[in-house]
């Protein structure tokens, strides 16, 4: 095999890996509040530790705060 045929076997397999990444992106949604990755085949189990978990509530914190600091002002 020459050498040029294994660059284009190689930059077909890259090709390849980068579709499927992009499959994978179109199966990831965003959470509005804390603005993680979430894939729409999480289980229940699994989005409620995300809405359980620390970063969540503390984006939740936050966002209320500065609804009510804009109201102050």
């Amino acid at each position: 095999m020459s050498s040029k045929q294994g660059m284009v076997d190689e930059a077909q397999k890259v090709m390849e890996e980068a579709e499927a990444l992009k499959k994978t992106d179109l199966e990831l949604r965003v959470c509005g509040i804390c603005g993680a990755s979430l894939s729409v085949y999480d289980s229940d189990r699994r989005l409620a530790y995300h809405f359980g978990g620390n970063l969540h509530l503390g984006y939740m914190q936050i966002r209320e705060k500065i609804a009510d600091l804009e109201v102050q002002v």
